[in-house]
């Protein structure tokens, strides 16, 4: 499975309520949200990642998501694989959006502080990469 693959199939599994955390091929609980404390940086992306889409479909549905990806990833934007370059992806809605990108920047800042108890510092001007930076150092220690 590709990696976008695995990123569309993780925020569904995050949509139905399953665990994500992969605990090394024995599965994952299902019912509930395991810690990804001292977890490697790329299960917490994987997780980062899940948080952000799901979020956006549900304030934009799964289509309208699936069709801003498809633009962005005409600019080399990724929107299901934020971590990778969120600087590029913050770029890429720019200039999709203008300054309405600041709206969905916002909206998957604000998702990210609250599904990871990230303590908030003024999230109307934090850039994905700042909030990103964050989360992953709250959870890889």
């Amino acid at each position: 499975m590709s990696i976008d693959e695995t990123t569309k199939q993780t925020a569904r599994d995050v949509m139905r309520g399953r665990g994500v955390v992969d605990d090394g091929g024995d599965g994952v609980d299902g019912e509930q949200y395991r810690s990804v404390t001292g977890k490697s940086s790329k299960e917490v992306e994987k997780r980062i990642n899940a948080v952000v889409v799901k979020h956006l479909s549900s304030v934009l549905g799964e289509q309208t998501v699936k069709v801003i990806n498809y633009h962005l990833n005409r600019m080399g934007a990724d929107i299901y694989n934020v971590c990778d370059e969120p600087k590029r992806v913050e770029d890429a809605l720019y200039t999709l959006f203008k300054d309405g990108s600041r709206m969905l920047i916002t909206e998957m800042v604000n998702a990210l502080y609250t599904e990871f108890n990230v303590a908030s510092h003024e999230s109307k001007h934090a850039s994905l990469q700042d909030v990103i930076k964050s989360v992953k150092e709250s959870l890889c220690r």
